[in-house]
């Protein structure tokens, strides 16, 4: 999000990315948020489903601050307040959820990307067969 920005990093052999631990942790995070906290917050994977911050800026009104405390305050409900927002932000992944039955590898392409469909999508259906046994 800020292509200028002075922030040394390995990139991976899959692209322009660091896979590099400790330039991937919160301390790189909070370099980051140093030098641009909206770009910081958009760029980051946030909770226990991984969606991308810019959701959790749409969130908390475009305040970055507001963002990481909200975040940090209350990590579980964040996190389901943002895969809603993702739902929210996504009118074909809304229609492919209610399909019946759910089109999971349409989910998954559209949550994780073409890439990650095969390694995803039974994982995603054995979760929804241990939530339909419970009810």
């Amino acid at each position: 999000h800020v292509p200028d920005a002075d922030i040394p990093y390995t990139p991976s052999s899959r692209g322009a990315w660091s896979l590099v631990a400790a330039e991937t942790g919160r301390e790189a995070f909070e370099r980051a948020f140093a030098i641009d906290a909206a770009a910081a917050v958009k760029s980051t994977s946030w909770g226990l489903f991984q969606v991308l911050g810019g959701h959790l800026l749409a969130i908390h009104g475009n305040r970055p601050e507001s963002a990481v405390e909200g975040h940090e305050s209350d990590p579980v409900g964040s996190s389901f307040r943002l895969v809603e927002a993702w739902f929210l932000a996504s009118p074909r992944a809304l229609a492919a959820a209610r399909e019946e039955p759910p089109d999971l590898r349409l989910l998954v392409r559209l949550y994780n990307g073409p890439g990650q469909v095969d390694r995803y999508a039974g994982k995603l259906e054995e979760a929804l067969e241990q939530v339909r046994a419970r009810t």
